[in-house]
């Protein structure tokens, strides 16, 4: 079936060329892509006129993921949907990985690849928050969003993402859905991540990820 890709974006415009480069000849007829830009610096009329077969949404102010993969998929209609990052190169082979590995689940996510590896920062960025879904992982609890198939009708169902969450919104959007059964990890199916190589910008980052934490334990 036709997919839906879906790409938040804000000041990325130093690694989105990069993925829209890798995922281009990985689409089908009837496949719509979707990036929600919301640097609000004019990033989103130049990527739109660089990548004429993109849809860009351009947004006023910063909207963070989750409202801006609720808007991606409000302003598209195929039954499949696909979340990927902004700094998240797909592998050649990927969206054809997942979209042959759904079955008859609902979900399906894929594994996640060290994008900055002569960088000892971004790779320890890169273990603390992504160390669950290497491709030599074991079966993981939970998906994560920037590599993540859904069926449209099971997005609904469960009501999308809990918008008040951030990170870790794809936790509990999938940890229920990997429970039961009805999603799977598919490791075949890999992103190239660009991380954080900053000291600053990583340390910022991991203290959103520990509040997240605490607002996943809540729910």
């Amino acid at each position: 079936p036709a997919a839906a890709i879906v790409i938040p974006a804000w000041r990325n415009s130093q690694t989105i060329d990069l993925v829209l480069g890798a995922l281009q000849g990985q689409l089908r007829s009837g496949d719509e892509v979707v990036i929600v830009e919301s640097s609000a610096d004019g990033s989103a009329a130049d990527l739109q006129q660089r990548w004429g077969w993109v849809r860009v949404l351009a947004q006023p102010r910063q909207t963070y993921p989750p409202a801006a993969r609720e808007i991606g998929v409000a302003a598209t209609s195929a039954p499949i949907i696909v979340f990927l990052d902004a700094d998240a190169i797909p592998d050649p082979t990927w969206l054809d990985t997942l979209r042959k590995s759904l079955g008859t689940a609902d979900a399906a996510g894929g594994s996640v690849q060290n994008g900055t590896p002569e960088s000892l920062v971004g790779t320890a960025s890169f273990f603390a928050e992504f160390m669950r879904w290497l491709p030599s992982a074991r079966t993981p609890d939970s998906l994560i969003n920037c590599n993540l198939l859904i069926r449209r009708t099971t997005f609904g169902e469960i009501g999308g993402f809990a918008a008040q969450v951030w990170p870790a919104e794809d936790t509990l959007l999938t940890y229920p859905l990997m429970g039961s059964g009805r999603a799977i990890f598919v490791p075949e199916a890999t992103v190239i991540h660009l991380n954080r190589t900053s000291i600053r910008d990583v340390l910022r980052h991991q203290v959103i990820l520990g509040r997240s934490f605490a607002d996943v334990c809540r729910h």
